[in-house]
């Protein structure tokens, strides 16, 4: 008798390595599943686990420390924002003392150009008023 001969023999071994690559795919995607429920299992343990009373008196004081630091920053805060507003204040009255010191030294400036302009004009009128003696004074002679 002839030897059975498959004739898709190389077709059954490509399926047979697929197989094999999927049940190893499926291993791994199994073991991910394996460890997902029990890190969900370790939470829901977690959440479900009744604390001691240290434990809420803990829990406690840590949030009463963190509502008194709060305060205190708070606190910190409107100290510097009075600051920050007294310093503005300050400011703004330095501001306006250099304002009125400008505006006095501007018409002070003013001032004096008018007392120079007098001055040039009354000048101008002596030397006017003196050239004109003495045209008449020359005229006389």
């Amino acid at each position: 008798m002839r030897k059975f001969r498959f004739r898709l023999q190389t077709l059954k071994r490509h399926r047979e390595m697929i197989e094999r690559e999927k049940q190893g795919k499926l291993s791994l995607v199994m073991t991910s599943l394996k460890e997902a429920k029990a890190e969900l299992d370790g939470i829901d343990e977690i959440r479900n686990k009744h604390y001691s009373s240290i434990h809420y008196w803990l829990i406690d004081k840590y949030l009463r420390g963190l509502k008194i630091r709060r305060e205190e920053i708070k606190t910190r805060l409107k100290e510097k924002e009075q600051e920050a507003e007294d310093a503005y204040k300050e400011f703004m009255n330095a501001r306006q003392e250099v304002k009125k010191l400008s505006v006095l030294h501007d018409k002070q400036f003013e001032m004096h150009k008018e007392k120079e302009r007098k001055r040039e004009n009354k000048l101008l009128s002596d030397i006017y008023i003196m050239r004109d003696r003495l045209n008449l004074k020359s005229e006389e002679k």
